[in-house]
């Protein structure tokens, strides 16, 4: 991954922090996840996404959720559209729905940004993990003797 953009704008995130694994620790850089439940982004771009997304939702923060600490009441919420972008020209992005950027609460009335920060300390310090709900309805393409990934919105049924 080497940019994050939320309602269309850039977040000014360093590319050290999305790009560089280390697969001898686990540390740093982005990875795909489909048995990891919600993205987590490594505490700088975690921080930087949440203000931008904050900031563009124009909306009162409400009480954290769980895990979640960027909450609003469902009503007349704008949610801004997010998107990752990758090494690879211009086609080499995707934009989420609103469905999988946002986690309604069981009783209804209140939706959360479904990422959160992740760890910054120990194993998987650093790390950002593009997860499952952010890969619903999209299929996953891996090129790994290329080294590339690829998105494709696909709608699921069951």
């Amino acid at each position: 991954m080497v940019g994050i953009h939320v309602g269309g704008r850039a977040v000014a995130v360093p590319a050290s922090a999305l790009a560089s694994f280390d697969p001898a620790t686990g540390t740093g850089g982005t990875i795909v996840d489909a048995g990891t439940m919600f993205t987590r982004l490594s505490p700088p771009v975690y921080a930087a996404v949440r203000d931008a997304f904050r900031r563009k939702a124009r909306a009162p923060v409400s009480a954290p959720l769980g895990g979640f600490d960027t909450c609003y009441n469902v009503t007349g919420l704008r949610v801004p559209s997010v998107t990752f972008a990758f090494a690879g020209g211009a086609g080499a992005a995707v934009t989420l729905p609103e469905e999988n950027v946002m986690i309604h609460s069981s009783s209804g009335g209140v939706t959360c940004l479904a990422m959160a920060s992740g760890s910054s300390e120990g194993v998987n310090a650093g790390l950002n993990v593009l997860a499952s709900m952010q890969q619903q309805n999209h299929r996953v393409l891996f090129d790994v003797a290329n080294g590339r990934v690829g998105f494709s919105r696909e709608l699921c049924t069951a």
